[in-house]
């Protein structure tokens, strides 16, 4: 098994359950919702699995690329200073109880 993604070569197709695990996502219905949202940036790739059986002819599935997998994980992951859940609807600055205790703290520790 991959210990990291930068073990594959750029051109190799890799199937979604495998890049459940290296993006990561809690499941597989997350990321089909995720590439869903993002339909434009994440066009399908798909290509015939299974035997050529005429009892099981085969199924198609999605593939990533390495590209996208790191583009995923670039969207999902934010830096802290860049985190969508940063400010969540907190207003800006330091108003209300707890901004207060918290001038009043970093005022006291100004002084001593």
């Amino acid at each position: 098994m991959l210990s990291s993604i930068e073990e594959l070569a750029d051109s190799v197709p890799i199937p979604l359950n495998v890049a459940v695990q290296l993006i990561p996502m809690p499941s597989m219905a997350a990321l089909y919702g995720f590439l869903n949202k993002h339909k434009e940036e994440f066009p399908g790739k798909y290509s015939k699995s299974g035997g050529p059986s005429t009892a099981w002819a085969g199924f198609e599935q999605r593939f990533l690329t390495k590209s996208e997998i790191l583009k995923i994980r670039e969207m999902r992951f934010h830096p802290k200073e860049e985190s969508r859940f940063l400010r969540a609807g907190r207003p800006s600055g330091r108003k209300g109880i707890i901004g207060s205790i918290i001038r009043r703290c970093e005022e006291a520790r100004g002084r001593g």
